[in-house]
């Protein structure tokens, strides 16, 4: 009997649960691998984010301190960087705690280094280039790490920035109010023009060689928009020699006394305190004067302060003028010069008056009196001006006697002036002038009384610093000013500043009256085809307010922002400077007239002074604008 037997076949369904099993294992290590991928993204994008935050932290703490360091500095207060860093960081609705510190570590401060002024004025970047200042490097640096967090990514963030002082005479035209220009010849303005509130140019007989920016609206058009009364062409784009000017919407450039970049005219006529007495929180002859707050005022940083006595012309009893000699190195402040130059004496029987100076034999004791007393550099002269309708009482201030005095052994100018040279490394270079006659407004025309300063001989100046004269008051200037050097070669066109010294005037308004001009002759109803005027030259940077346009009546735009008096026609009058217009006036307040009223227009031969883009060139006691200018940002 045979058997059969089967072959033993091997469970095939255990081959499949092997390979499922190897799969799911695949699988799981593939899901396991996915998972990993996503929680390992998911972690580096929460990271990420959280970075993001701890920098966007990081950036604030910079701004906040930033913020408080350029409020301080535009007001003259920068303090220390130890203040800074350590300014408290506030985090008022932050939906996450940060922890400030510094470069090393240190909690709950940052990192502020604060560079020192270099001495020589450098060039600027950003939107000031082709402008020279006196930029200050500041370095912020913040880490941010938020507290409580799943992961605590810190962020650090740097910023570079430029505190910078910028001296306004190195622009051809500066207007811290609206600026309008619209000149009836070619005329061609060689530097920077800035408005740091709106502008307007309304001719085609403009060329602009440099950058013309406003802070307010750049107008071109026809219609003046501050004297809509006022029309022209328009000045076309061609008369721009850059491209892209002129440009609206620049930041504004702030002076000190909170002016600026503002539409208000309380604002800009606080501009004209730089140039008034002083607060008497920065009084002269105080410590406060000398502080940085305290310098910002001429009367402050001048080396000679003058005042007359209020009656003026009008007649004086004792002395009609003191004179101050300011020195901040000095063991005292204010010294008030004693030695007078020149002596009035009465004759008690004769009734008469006579003048002999202080170098000269005493008259008898018994027959004469001293009634007055001056120096030979200032007077009081009266003269009438056309535009004001008003008798000027002014001070009048000759160059060439001033020039004499500090040079003179005999002067006590001679001694003041070596005291100068030794504390302050600079001879006497700037003089302050208050007119203490008061301006009156009365109905009768011809009564009424304009306190003025009026400068006379001023063909050279003294010393290699030159000259700046500051008034709150109107200043006219008879004659030439700052020609020559040597008495024997001359600057007398236009470019032409080879032979000149840094020079400035500042005040509320400034006249140009030529050597012509005659004070006894020229009454109230003297014609004006009478009054012919000689070419005149002007070496110096100007700074004062205007009277600005109304709808109805227009300001006379830039072409007349030197005023004046006399028929000029074809003669010239050339100026070499910098035109800057700070507020309104407040002296001489009467409205602009078409020629042929009070005066014919002359031809103006007017350019910037390039000798103004060097310090070394730079008139004393020119104001500075501040502007903040940023640099390289750093995160990390």
């Amino acid at each position: 009997m045979q058997i059969p037997f089967r072959p033993v076949r091997r469970n095939q369904s255990a081959m499949a649960l092997v390979i499922v099993l190897i799969f799911l294992a695949l699988s799981l290590v593939v899901l396991g691998s996915m998972m990993f991928w996503t929680s390992s993204n998911t972690n580096v994008t929460i990271r990420n984010n959280q970075f993001m935050s701890s920098e966007y932290a990081a950036e604030a703490a910079t701004e906040a301190v930033m913020a408080q360091m350029e409020h301080d500095f535009l007001c003259q207060s920068l303090t220390n960087a130890t203040f800074y860093a350590a300014l408290s960081i506030p985090q008022t609705n932050w939906p996450v705690t940060y922890v400030f510190s510094d470069t090393n570590g240190n909690a709950n401060q940052i990192s502020v280094s604060i560079g020192s002024v270099p001495p020589l004025t450098q060039p600027l970047d950003s939107q000031f280039k082709g402008l020279y200042g006196f930029p200050q490097p500041v370095t912020i640096i913040a880490t941010a790490t938020p507290a409580g967090q799943p992961y605590n990514v810190p962020a650090t963030v740097s910023q570079n920035v430029q505190f910078a002082a910028i001296p306004v005479f190195q622009f051809a035209i500066f207007y811290n109010i609206n600026l309008e220009m619209d000149a009836g010849a070619a005329m061609i303005v060689s530097g920077p023009v800035f408005s740091n509130e709106g502008l307007w140019a309304g001719t085609v007989n403009l060329t602009f060689n440099s950058r013309v920016t406003a802070v307010g609206q750049a107008n071109v058009t026809g219609t003046d928009p501050f004297c809509t009364d006022k029309t022209d062409g328009g000045c076309p784009s061609s008369s721009f020699q850059m491209a892209g000017q002129p440009t609206s919407g620049n930041d504004a450039l702030t002076l000190p006394i909170g002016i600026g970049g503002t539409t208000t005219t309380t604002s800009a006529t606080n501009a004209e305190g730089i140039l008034n007495l002083t607060p008497p929180a920065y009084a002269t002859g105080t410590d406060a004067a000398y502080s940085t707050n305290g310098q910002v005022y001429n009367f402050n940083a001048c080396d000679l302060i003058i005042s007359n006595a209020w009656s003026g012309t009008n007649g004086f009893v004792g002395t009609p003028f003191t004179i101050t000699y300011q020195d901040m190195f000095n063991t005292v402040y204010l010294n008030k010069l004693t030695n007078n130059e020149v002596c009035t004496y009465s004759n008690r029987s004769l009734k008469t008056l006579t003048t002999v100076s202080s170098n000269s034999p005493p008259l008898p004791a018994t027959n004469y009196v001293l009634v007055g007393s001056s120096f030979p550099f200032v007077t009081n002269v009266v003269f009438w001006d056309y535009r004001e309708q008003k008798y000027v009482q002014a001070v009048q201030f000759d160059v060439h006697q001033f020039n004499a005095w500090l040079n003179d052994s005999s002067h006590e100018g001679f001694k003041w002036n070596a005291v100068c040279v030794a504390h302050k490394t600079h001879a006497i270079d700037s003089v302050c002038i208050y007119n203490s006659v008061p301006l009156t407004n009365r109905s009768s025309t011809v009564n009424n009384v304009l306190p003025a300063v009026r400068i006379h001989n001023g063909y050279q100046l003294y010393g290699s610093k030159g000259l700046t004269i500051s008034t709150p008051q109107p200043l006219y200037i008879w004659g030439d000013l700052n020609t020559t050097r040597d008495n024997v070669h001359f600057s007398q066109a236009l470019g032409n500043t080879t032979y000149t010294y840094p020079c400035a005037v500042m005040a509320d308004s400034v006249t140009i009256l030529s050597d012509n001009w005659n004070d006894p002759n020229y009454t109230p109803n003297y014609a004006l085809s009478l009054r012919a005027a000689t070419a005149t030259y002007i070496n110096a940077a100007a700074l004062e307010g205007i009277v600005q346009s109304t709808n109805s009546n227009y300001s006379g735009c830039v072409e007349n922002f030197l005023r004046l008096e006399e028929v000029w026609s074809s003669i010239p009058l050339v100026y070499n400077g910098s035109i800057v217009v700070l507020f309104p006036s407040i002296y001489a307040t009467n409205y602009w007239i078409t020629p042929g009223t009070y005066y014919n227009a002359p031809i103006r031969n007017w350019g910037f002074d390039l000798n103004f883009n060097t310090q070394a060139g730079l008139p004393p006691l020119t104001p500075q604008s501040k502007a903040v200018i940023r640099g390289q940002w750093t995160g990390y």
